[in-house]
């Protein structure tokens, strides 16, 4: 019995410890989990690297994928007009970032 009133004291504390911007923000989770599911492998191996590691040029995206260059190039474009990530630099320089 005195479990039960322990493990109710705890769900009650917690309750009362989430605010409304911690709601919005476990929601918010939900949300970005779901929409992650519904991507394409690619595009999620992209952004599980981007996670670890913080950038990824096309030639690592060519290799982690082992895509061709024009198939990463779509892959990669599609994924910033997206707005899943955002380019950065230009030309040999130009690597991707998170958006």
């Amino acid at each position: 019995m005195k479990f039960h009133l322990v493990f109710y004291f705890d769900i009650e504390f917690i309750r009362r410890q989430i605010t409304p911007s911690s709601k919005e923000s476990i929601e918010q989770d939900q949300s970005i989990r779901q929409d992650y599911e519904r991507l394409e492998k690619e595009k999620q191996t992209i952004l599980l690297y981007l996670l670890e590691k913080g950038k990824i040029s096309r030639k690592e995206a060519t290799i982690l994928l082992d895509l061709k260059n024009t198939k990463t190039y779509e892959i990669l474009t599609e994924m910033a007009g997206q707005n899943l990530i955002k380019k950065q630099g230009k030309g040999r320089a130009t690597y991707y970032t998170l958006g």
